[in-house]
């Protein structure tokens, strides 16, 4: 409900989606391709990271060129 209320519930879900696939313990590298899917462009996504950090509900490893990796904070 945290990332409804930041607007960030696109990326909430993918991240719940791939945790569900890899386990809530893994790092999830963000791929833009997959993102798409959930309606999710570059920009939009870049926004969501920042906004899920922020919130405390993620840590994310970020550089330049490079897809982010996230890992879930239960």
């Amino acid at each position: 409900s945290k990332a409804c209320r930041i607007k960030a519930s696109e990326l909430a879900l993918y991240l719940q989606y791939k945790a569900g696939i890899l386990g809530e313990a893994a790092i999830i590298q963000i791929r833009p391709s997959e993102c798409l899917e959930f309606g999710l462009s570059d920009r939009l996504r870049q926004r969501q990271v920042n906004r899920l950090v922020d919130a405390g509900l993620i840590t994310a490893e970020t550089g330049r060129g490079k897809c982010p990796r996230v890992k879930l904070i239960l």
